[in-house]
């Protein structure tokens, strides 16, 4: 039936339609405001004129055109306040139609997702989550000790060889002729201790094994014999 009646208007092609009329419909006050300001000022220069040729009732009608006519114009200017009012409050209910058509999109839209998530594999998916993390994060932690352990224990190794060889480089000299100085009296010593370790005869036969006393003594006695 729409060849009949005419394609039926959608809120927003009627809307739009609304305020091309009111534009018009503004347009033209605007217009004749304008025609009729004009004709105030042709008014104003013919009673003027009238005034000073001593014409009263001319005067007199005149000025009642030019009441008439700026009542007119307060009119229009009335008119036109209205339709700008009109025209925004039309903007206004378009913006809270196409607002509530969003609003309505976003809640189909919502219900759709809320459908489509399952809670308990949902919950499931959280905890397996929180479980890998942990276990990544103890990973981590002891990959940390572990690489923090073998720094460490090169960067003390080579701490405590530098400390040593700076020591020693410091001690050296002081060594090398504390070492010279006292080596006529180790040598002293040396050949005292020598002397001093040398056995002597008694001392060599105390020393002796008890056996091997016991098998010279036999012999001496077979030798006398």
């Amino acid at each position: 039936m729409n060849f009949l009646f005419g394609e039926r208007k959608t809120p927003q092609q009627q809307m739009r339609e609304c305020t091309r009329i009111l534009d018009r419909a503004n347009r033209d006050m605007m217009n004749e405001k304008r025609r009729l300001e004009n004709d105030q000022k042709r008014i104003e220069m013919d009673i003027k004129n009238m005034a000073k040729k001593n014409q009263m009732s001319s005067v007199r009608i005149l000025a009642k055109d030019l009441v008439r006519n700026r009542n007119q114009v307060n009119k229009l200017m009335l008119m036109g306040t209205n339709i700008q009012t009109m025209k925004l409050n039309m903007i206004t209910q378009q913006s809270t139609a196409k607002m509530a058509e969003a609003m309505k999109k976003m809640t189909l839209a919502m219900q759709k997702m809320n459908k489509s998530i399952n809670l308990p594999a949902m919950q499931k998916i959280m905890v397996e989550f929180e479980k890998q993390s942990e276990i990544m994060e103890m990973k981590g932690e002891m990959m940390n000790d572990v690489m923090e352990d073998v720094f460490e224990d090169d960067q003390t190794m080579e701490q405590t060889d530098e400390i040593v060889d700076k020591v020693l480089s410091e001690l050296g000299i002081e060594m090398n002729t504390q070492l010279n100085d006292l080596n006529p009296a180790n040598d002293s010593i040396s050949a005292a201790n020598r002397s001093k370790n040398q056995p002597t005869p008694a001392a060599a036969a105390a020393d002796a094994d008890p056996s091997d006393l016991d098998l010279e003594e036999r012999l001496n006695r077979l030798k006398r014999n």
